[in-house]
């Protein structure tokens, strides 16, 4: 599947390709079991730094990441930019940083963060939604239809069988009762 975003501003026009699958690995990427630290945000700020500067690590500007092991460090923004532009672009918009120099670079990306953040949670529900579920060794069906073809699949009619035992329950128990056409609310009820 290849979803195309295209984008126009101004009078110069480029094109950005992202799949779906990109999104996805992405947002894979974060799980993390890589072996890689994550951070978990982004709290402080030094710069505009000069290299005569004993803070300086090789970038004009250093900021401030707290980890996920608790640890806080100043790390140069070069290497942040690296791994996570999006939340620098956040950080700089946040703090108004996004007018001085080493910092106007993400200016574009923070004006698209909140379409970035909607595509990708789109993208994590999406995957979320259609994610095959195992319970027990036993693939979980998400609807009455997948729930028939896994019984034709195994040759068998156990989800069938699981269904109308539910819906039997459902009448057994009296889950439900219909106190007539704009009957008034039972007591509680909020």
């Amino acid at each position: 599947l290849l979803i195309r975003f295209r984008a126009t501003h101004g009078q110069s026009a480029y094109e950005e390709i992202v799949t779906y699958n990109q999104i996805l690995n992405h947002l894979d990427a974060d799980d993390g079991d890589d072996g890689l630290w994550h951070f978990t945000k982004l709290t402080d700020h030094q710069g505009p730094l000069l290299p005569s500067d004993e803070r300086y690590k090789g970038s004009k500007w250093n900021i401030r990441v707290e980890w996920e092991n608790g640890e806080v460090t100043y790390e140069p923004m070069a290497i942040i930019r690296k791994s996570d532009p999006v939340s620098l672009a956040i950080y700089g918009k946040e703090n108004g940083l996004l007018e001085l120099d080493g910092w106007k670079q993400f200016k574009r990306l923070a004006e698209r963060q909140q379409k970035i953040v909607r595509m990708a949670n789109q993208a994590k529900l999406q995957a979320f939604r259609n994610r095959t579920v195992f319970k027990f060794g036993v693939q979980v069906p998400q609807n009455h239809a997948q729930a028939m073809a896994l019984d034709e699949a195994n040759g068998n009619h156990l989800w069938r069988e699981a269904e109308e035992t539910e819906l039997r329950q459902v009448d057994d128990y009296s889950v439900f009762t219909d106190l007539g056409f704009k009957a008034p609310p039972p007591k509680g009820f909020k």
